[in-house]
């Protein structure tokens, strides 16, 4: 992951902004889904606005010569669990991977969903898994007032509310420009610390 204060001219994920406007956007979290993605993006009809977080910058991984081209923008389970859902964004989704990793050698089973594409949502595969699992934690690197969570939260507790055993936790940046001390960015930003003690307070 590369070094962090880059303060807030350059931190900033204003992702949110895009959904309020009603443009299509995604956020990879492989090399595999990146390029995928972009081949959608260009593909589609419509303005498409593709994030890259400076995080996955420097992530390796397989890509395959042919071209990936997923016309629905459809969500995927990165790693199927049975207790707790957690939802995770761009270079969330690797944190997420390892957190449930940690929890499944304490026989607890997590279910990482990475929705790839934010709007459109993939609703029908999310509500599948929060059927299954009935808690789900949300971890995403915009702002928590009318980000990204706080919009998945509200979806979840409209449309899931009989499935969910326990509200919906959050865990975002705060809602404050990213300060250039890597100690201050360290405390507003969210990273697996902040996860597992959200995953804790579920179960």
């Amino acid at each position: 992951m590369p070094p962090g204060g880059c303060g807030g001219q350059h931190s900033d994920h204003s992702y949110p902004f895009m959904l309020q406007s009603g443009l299509k956007v995604a956020i990879p979290s492989t090399p595999y889904d990146a390029k995928g993605l972009t081949v959608t993006a260009i593909r589609d009809n419509d303005p498409v606005v593709l994030f890259c977080p400076q995080a996955l910058l420097t992530a390796k991984g397989d890509v395959p010569q042919k071209n990936l081209y997923n016309t629905s923008c459809s969500g995927e389970i990165k790693k199927h669990g049975n207790d707790i859902t957690v939802v995770a964004t761009g270079h969330l989704v690797p944190v997420a991977l390892r957190t449930a990793d940690e929890f499944e050698r304490k026989g607890i089973s997590i279910e990482v969903f990475d929705p790839r594409s934010l709007l459109p949502l993939d609703l029908n595969l999310l509500k599948n898994s929060v059927s299954k699992t009935g808690r789900v934690v949300i971890i995403d690197d915009s702002n928590r007032y009318c980000g990204f969570a706080s919009e998945v939260a509200a979806i979840l507790s409209e449309e899931c509310f009989e499935d969910l055993k326990k509200p919906v936790i959050r865990v975002t940046r705060a809602d404050t420009p990213v300060p250039f001390s890597p100690p201050l960015e360290k405390f507003i930003l969210p990273d697996q610390e902040k996860l597992v003690y959200a995953i804790n307070k579920l179960i």
